[in-house]
């Protein structure tokens, strides 16, 4: 069930009893997906998670093939859809984070590879150089924490959207490695079950590490307690 300030969150489980394993964000959302795909709306998994985002957010324990017990969170996931620049319908399915980065300067020349891996440091040095957002159901993007009041069992997600100038830009970077945030006038947070983004925007968009490609109009909802997640 959703959490609620003050509750205990999680229980404990055996390390046997999980229906597949996954050692990435975009490997659990894959399997999220495929659960849904056959089993309608119930809680996918459990899935034991060894390595991602939401793994750090949920503690990160470290490999132990001895071990005899996990421990197992229901967790939200993140639906969505967009139109990519050709106009065709997109459909994602993210159990980290969903990032839209701006077109501008050297990372957009990379840009046009969907499936490609985009390394933490390159959304850092995008993020925020024009038209950009960060929704997040987990904490951390890499050793950035870009979501320090997310939390992957509250349904919701909580994003920011904006961009920055140079000086605030770099100011920000610092900041967001140790999940230390000022509000600036540039960007607008909030905390949501939906959300939409502002019409007509493009951007190069990234879910759970995987980019997706250039898209617009993108809608967001959370789906609480969508899969029962082991670490």
């Amino acid at each position: 069930m959703t959490i609620r300030r003050g509750e205990a969150w999680g229980s404990e489980g055996s390390p046997d009893d999980v229906a597949g394993v996954a050692g990435s964000d975009a490997s659990l959302a894959r399997l999220v997906a495929g659960s849904r795909a056959t089993a309608g709306a119930s809680p996918a998994g459990p899935f034991l998670l060894t390595g991602g985002d939401l793994h750090r957010t949920l503690g990160a324990p470290r490999p132990d093939p001895e071990r005899t017990v996990v421990h197992r969170f229901d967790c939200d996931v993140v639906s969505g859809t967009a139109t990519t620049d050709d106009g065709a319908p997109l459909e994602l399915l993210a159990v980290a984070h969903v990032l839209g980065l701006p077109l501008a300067r050297g990372f957009a020349r990379r840009r046009g590879r969907p499936g490609r891996v985009v390394p933490a440091e390159d959304v850092l040095a995008a993020l925020w150089n024009g038209p950009s957002f960060v929704a997040a159901n987990a904490a951390f993007v890499g050793d950035a924490n870009l979501g320090p009041r997310a939390h992957p069992g509250d349904g919701l997600l909580d994003v920011s959207c904006g961009s920055m100038d140079r000086r605030d830009r770099r100011t920000a970077r610092a900041r967001m490695l140790v999940g230390a945030h000022l509000p600036h006038p540039g960007v607008v947070d909030v905390r949501t079950r939906s959300w939409a983004s502002p019409p007509g925007v493009r951007y190069l968009l990234v879910s759970d590490g995987l980019e997706l490609g250039v898209c617009r109009d993108i809608r967001l909802v959370v789906l609480s307690d969508a899969v029962l997640v082991a670490v």
